[in-house]
């Protein structure tokens, strides 16, 4: 298995009322990353802790996986603001960081 280093940080920026999922294409060393078969897992906060946790697990996940993209469904981004978020992906037992960074929704 191969794991960061460190975590990649970027934003994520959404404006409300954008019926477009967001899909993010996840590579490792200029190679698309399956990660198909893992659980994916964004934490957003807030200056007062976790706000929201998206997931691919469940019986309506926020979160799809095809291979090595991401697709956030358009009903997660709902509170408008600047947050900070992290994203790890599990295998099994393994925790594994994916990304961070500020979790910015705007108005349309």
């Amino acid at each position: 298995m191969i794991y960061p280093a460190k975590w990649f940080t970027s934003d994520i920026v959404y404006t409300v009322g954008s019926d477009v999922p967001f899909i993010l294409e996840v590579l490792c060393n200029a190679t698309a990353y399956s990660m198909t078969g893992s659980q994916i897992d964004i934490i957003i906060n807030d200056n007062n802790g976790v706000i929201q946790t998206l997931s691919t697990a469940g019986g309506s996940p926020l979160i799809t996986i095809a291979n090595s993209e991401l697709t956030i469904s358009s009903t997660a981004f709902t509170n408008k603001g600047k947050y900070k978020f992290y994203m790890r992906q599990t295998v099994g037992t393994t925790i594994i960081p994916i990304m961070k960074g500020n979790w910015i929704i705007s108005a349309a």
